[in-house]
């Protein structure tokens, strides 16, 4: 039974076995039952174990050595009540007087592994001081040797398993001398002396091949890979842990194995060989079968979502820690608690996020965990919009006395991000050199593939572009004329030209993280896209995201602005014309539909087109076929659509001005961008990355803001979002002489903040007065006069709309959404419960949810 290593071949062959075995004479049978158990424990099958002892018990009655043996088994199942039972039970059957020694180690084997040392000690200490069998004996001073293990005692383990090594190798005990020496070995790790200890675990290991004890090559092996890790030697500690799972599985072990194979996984995830780490976790699943422990299970679910984490598949990891969180309580709450507060930082749930932090913060004991709660605490602060810098300053302090590179490599991007932001590039260099020197110690013990896989981590390959960052920061371009500044006493300035700053969609804000989370979901697919949102907020990044995302990102992506053109140029634009179909079509020409064939066509501002444009559109969404302006022929495309408008698309279908099968065809799914008042704290952001696409177009050193600049900027409502917000900036760039934007060079230079900088918001451009709350109750004749502060936010409301900087519509769609936002956040995210504080059918919530991109909720409780 030794050799099947397969689940479902080991479990046919018991079933046949115990069928061949009830055939037999009842003397026959209980043999065969009891040699059975014993073999089962020798591989510790705890499971086949319990129940070959069950059946012996079954027949032996009151047979002693049947009941020891039914408590032998009992305690590898971990069973320890039961284990218990059957020993008291043994206690008074006959001759038990024989066993009383053997009963003792029991009872206090019992003891240890259920966490009661005393009592252990107790029950051991009998059988160690009573002359008996070496092996019994051996075993209890093992019991008492573990219990100064467990209470640090290092140089008197040391000492113990020293004498009990000697003792067992004069009774000629080799199992039990290389259980001492590996012990000692234990001992000498803990107690800092790690040469020696690795001197004498690799002798266990060599003497453990010699006498054929896999078992002992194993737990030596993979005590190795444990110290190569504390040495940070992360390449030897992976060789380790591969001797150790080899050792392990011709021992036959399967939980041992399932526990190396959870290590092994973690490792090579450590080291950015997440492939493998997942083949380890399927194979440790294979191994143990479906009766995997709950230890074993939870930390396999840990580490299986931190890889889907890594791999981006949010939901996938969410389930695996919804698989461990359900199973008994148990140490790696803790750790599961951080990665479903990781999931939902990803995700953009904050309120998840926090509740699950304050949940790991009820169970961890270490400070390596303590370190990641600090960690997890700042990001959640930077994404509210709140200081960070101390509590990310708190991470540090217990991530270097850890000395885990993973969380201090966080913690120095984190910082170099919040140093940068302020403009300490001095600061923010730091912290790049740290998580240099970290990476460059990792990657020098690693060797080949392995050395090439750490470093495409992508938190760890980051670090060289963040290093080009804070260079560039400082550097001006070579095409500059005339005297060039020093820097840093150290001569002319030799310069190389930067390359342009990505476009892309920047922020921590919950509503971005959302966004950004739905195109990830969104983009693999071929479905038409509709993007919602006010003008400016960057519908066009969001429909760069979608492609680059897609399987057409080779293909071409093709935009046009349906709002600036008429309608015949429009017809033209997409579908192309042939040669005298109208005058000035001087030859054939192709449409971007055709330019787009195996890419995505962008269509911003799709609710401003014609009712002719809206048929002919319709018709190639639904036949994939159109006509060039003044042709015949059909001209059949790939392309993918995607469109935009800032337009209530529902409203127009309503009022008869655009095609209702249209919109349902555009409206496959939908995507909300939010306006960049609702977002505020993402300005230190979106300022860095706008700055820096500023002073990448313009070919200057790059400018930073100033946090006073940044409380001005966040005091300003912002109609015009983002583009406005780039407006600014490039306003207060050009006529600003420091590198650092200031107060005054907003309020100096930009009409609407000078107002801000004064203490109060100027009315939108081009609006009428506000009306007063008097001359609001005047107006409306109603059952009663509007409330005061409902007569203000009405004035609000209406100024905007009078003004043209939004329509009625879009503020009853923004208010919609927020409100809706604002229940799920109360419900912690439950639709129905949500659905009856607003009044609405929890369908049409559902379907809300959905359509203004609010990410994940519970249907019900």
């Amino acid at each position: 039974m030794q050799t099947l290593r397969h689940p479902a071949l080991r479990k046919e062959f018991v079933s046949r076995w115990r069928a061949a075995i009830e055939r037999l004479e009842t003397a026959d049978r209980l043999s065969l039952y009891v040699r059975s158990a014993e073999r089962a424990l020798a591989v510790r099958e705890a499971d086949e174990a319990r129940s070959w002892a069950e059946l012996a018990t079954r027949i032996a009655g009151d047979k002693i050595e049947v009941t020891i043996l039914l408590a032998q088994a009992l305690v590898s199942a971990g069973d320890f009540v039961a284990a218990r039972v059957a020993l008291e039970r043994a206690k008074g059957l006959p001759g038990a007087e024989s066993f009383a020694l053997l009963l003792a180690v029991e009872r206090a084997e019992i003891a240890l592994r259920d966490g009661d040392l005393d009592l252990a000690a107790r029950e051991a200490q009998r059988a160690a001081e009573l002359k008996t069998e070496p092996a019994l004996a051996l075993r209890a001073r093992n019991i008492l040797g573990k219990k100064l293990l467990a209470e640090s005692q290092w140089q008197e383990a040391d000492l113990h398993f020293a004498q009990d090594a000697l003792f067992a190798a004069a009774a000629g005990e080799g199992t039990a001398e290389l259980r001492a020496r590996l012990n000692r070995g234990i001992a000498l790790m803990s107690n800092g002396r790690h040469d020696e200890a690795g001197e004498l675990l690799e002798a266990v290991e060599r003497d453990g091949l010699a006498l054929n004890n896999s078992a002992a090559c194993a737990y030596a092996a993979e005590n190795l890979a444990i110290l190569a890790t504390w040495r940070h030697e992360y390449g030897r500690a992976l060789a380790y842990t591969e001797r150790a799972l080899e050792h392990m599985v011709q021992a036959g072990d399967r939980a041992t194995v399932s526990l190396v194979l959870a290590n092994l996984a973690e490792l090579r995830c450590k080291l950015g060989l997440f492939t493998h780490a997942e083949h380890a976790l399927a194979f440790g699943k294979q191994v143990i079968g479906p009766g995997m422990p709950p230890s074993v299970s939870a930390s396999f679910g840990v580490t299986g979502a931190r890889l889907a984490l890594i791999r981006g598949n949010t939901s996938e990891a969410w389930r695996e820690i919804q698989r461990v969180l359900s199973q008994p309580r148990s140490a790696i709450f803790g750790e599961a608690y951080l990665v479903a507060s990781r999931i939902a930082l990803e995700e953009g749930n904050l309120p998840r996020a926090r509740d699950n932090l304050a949940c790991a913060r009820e169970v961890v004991v270490t400070d390596k965990f303590r370190a990641e709660i600090s960690l997890l605490e700042a990001y959640l602060r930077r994404a509210e919009g709140l200081p960070y810098l101390d509590v990310a300053e708190q991470a540090l302090t217990l991530a270097r006395s850890e000395g885990d590179e993973d969380l201090l490599r966080e913690v120095y991007t984190l910082l170099f991000d919040q140093y940068r932001a302020v403009g300490r590039l001095d600061l923010a260099r730091a912290q790049i050199t740290l998580a240099e020197e970290l990476r460059d110690r990792v990657a020098s013990q690693l060797d080949g593939d392995i050395r090439k896989a750490y470093l495409e981590r992508v938190d760890v390959a980051l670090i060289s572009t963040l290093r080009e960052d804070v260079e560039a920061s400082d550097v001006l371009p070579r095409e500059l004329s005339g005297p060039q500044p020093s820097i840093a006493g150290t001569g002319p300035a030799t310069m190389r030209r930067r390359p342009a700053a990505k476009r892309e969609l920047v922020g921590q804000d919950p509503t971005i993280r959302a966004l950004t989370n739905a195109i990830k979901r969104v983009a693999p697919a071929d479905s038409t896209v509709l993007i919602h949102g006010e003008s400016g907020t960057g519908k066009e990044l969001v429909a760069e995201a979608i492609h680059a995302s897609s399987t057409r990102r080779t293909g071409p992506l093709v935009s046009l602005n349906c709002a600036a053109l008429v309608e015949s140029l429009l017809l033209s634009e997409l579908f192309g014309h042939e040669k005298g179909s109208f005058t000035g079509a001087g030859g054939r020409r192709r449409g971007r539909f055709e330019i787009a064939d195996g890419g995505t066509l962008f269509l911003d501002e799709i609710g401003d087109i014609s009712p002719r444009t809206q048929v002919a559109l319709l018709r190639v969404l639904q036949e994939r076929t159109f006509e060039r302006v003044g042709g015949t022929t059909p001209v059949k495309v790939d392309v993918r659509i995607v469109c935009a408008t800032h337009r209530d698309l529902r409203s127009m279908v309503d009022r008869g001005e655009f095609r209702e099968d249209l919109y349902y065809r555009l409206r496959g799914v939908t995507l909300e961008v939010p306006p960049l008042r609702q977002r505020l704290g993402d300005l230190p952001i979106l300022c860095e990355a706008l700055l820096e696409r500023i002073a990448d177009d313009q070919g200057v050193p790059r400018k930073t803001m100033s946090q006073s600049a940044i409380e001005l900027l966040s005091r300003y409502r912002w109609p015009g979002n983002i583009r406005e917000l780039e407006n600014v900036l490039r306003v207060a760039f050009l006529f600003s002489d420091s590198s650092v934007l200031s107060v005054k060079d907003f309020t100096s230079n930009v009409e609407e903040l000078r107002n801000v900088g004064q203490g109060s918001n100027p009315p939108p451009r081009h609006s009428l007065p506000p009306a007063s709350s008097e001359e609001m109750v005047d107006l409306v004749e109603t059952d009663g006069p509007i409330p005061a502060q409902e007569s203000d936010a009405t004035s609000v409301v209406y100024s905007y709309v009078r003004a043209g900087q939004s329509s009625l519509a879009d503020i009853k769609r923004q208010i919609e959404r927020d409100c809706i936002a604002r229940a799920l956040v109360e419900t912690k995210g439950n639709i129905t419960r949500a659905a009856t504080l607003l009044g609405m059918k929890r369908p049409r919530l559902s379907q809300l949810v959905k359509q203004y991109g609010l990410g994940i909720a519970t249907e019900d409780v």
